[in-house]
């Protein structure tokens, strides 16, 4: 007699995760989830909004909206007027507008990031210049109180 072999069902009762994850909030609802790395569409499982993760890099003035859970890079002789949503920002060039950044922000010596701009952390090295209400904290969900507020240009490097 040979042995009963289970189902396959019995053997995975849970699909296998993907071997390269991205961390991922959803902008609409903040749930955490973690998605393929391949992935560059897919909904949210929690609230169903279609979510992109296509990343976009900016070389050429622009001006309107830019709106991906992906990536979003200014070039350094780019420029964006308008506003961006996005999973994670770095500018090199130039952006005014209003910006909401659920991951990080960050920025270039020489960039110039000028308005209201909401992010999660911030790198920001001296010479780059932030005007405007920048916050930086949770973007979505209970805890949206900010953690650091900055009103004004960026504070110069103490002279050595």
């Amino acid at each position: 007699m040979s042995p009963i072999r289970p189902a396959l069902g019995f053997v995975h009762p849970r699909p296998p995760k993907p071997a390269a994850v991205r961390a991922v909030h959803c902008p609409y609802c903040n749930h955490y989830f973690e998605p393929s790395q391949r992935a560059q569409t897919l909904t949210c499982p929690k609230c169903t909004q279609r979510l992109q993760f296509d990343d976009k890099v900016l070389h050429k003035q622009s001006r309107g909206e830019v709106a991906t859970v992906g990536h979003v890079r200014i070039t350094a002789a780019s420029s964006l007027t308008g506003q961006i949503v996005c999973g994670h920002l770095i500018n090199n060039g130039r952006f005014e507008g209003s910006a909401i950044v659920h991951g990080a922000l960050e920025l270039d010596p020489h960039s110039t990031t000028t308005g209201e701009i909401r992010a999660r952390s911030l790198h920001a090295p001296p010479g780059a210049t932030l005007r405007g209400k920048i916050t930086i904290g949770p973007t979505h969900g209970e805890g949206l109180r900010p953690v650091v507020t900055v009103k004004g240009p960026a504070p110069k490097p103490p002279a050595s």
